[in-house]
């Protein structure tokens, strides 16, 4: 809807504007939701009718609530709750928040039954099967890296500060 009624001319019609204003109305309503502890995620759909011709009768102003709540929480507590904020929150509404709001709260489905526990090495998530092939390229590494520095320390230094053994190493492959 944001993505239609998007403001691209100077002077906007009552329509476009009537959009916009629902649905930043409905965002602001669905982020304050989004922060009530349990929701994983919220939608909120308001129709506030517009008067087509003078003296015919307003249908009712109504607000439609969707969230979807972790199974771990008390979140159906909240229910009527969510009614008052979003009845108090939506000028226009007439009767009870009852009556004008509609909230259907769906616990998620649990999922980590069917997830794989992954190895977690800093940032880096392993699958369990690939724990012996991570780990050995690792220290394959930190052992390359390990003897590149130590080569470069030794041809820093002069051959005779070398330890013995590697000075017998070194006589034996500069010979050839």
């Amino acid at each position: 809807m944001g993505e239609i009624f998007r403001k691209e001319s100077m002077i906007s019609s009552p329509l476009e504007e009537r959009a916009r204003y629902l649905y930043a109305l409905s965002q602001e309503l669905e982020r304050t939701l989004m922060r009530m502890d349990g929701v994983i995620s919220s939608r909120v759909h308001i129709v506030l009718p517009e008067r087509s011709n003078l003296g015919e009768p307003l249908s009712p102003s109504s607000a439609a609530v969707f969230v979807k709540y972790d199974q771990r929480t008390s979140f159906p507590a909240y229910v009527p709750r969510i009614r008052e904020l979003v009845f108090n929150s939506i000028p226009g509404l007439s009767g009870d928040a009852h009556s004008a709001i509609s909230v259907t709260a769906v616990p998620a489905e649990n999922l980590q039954e069917n997830c794989i526990a992954l190895l977690w090495y800093g940032p880096l998530a392993i699958h369990p099967s690939d724990r012996w092939v991570f780990l050995t390229v690792t220290y394959l590494i930190i052992m390359l890296w390990s003897l590149s520095l130590a080569m470069v320390y030794l041809q820093a230094k002069n051959v005779n500060e070398w330890p013995q053994t590697l000075q017998k190493i070194h006589e034996k492959f500069s010979k050839k």
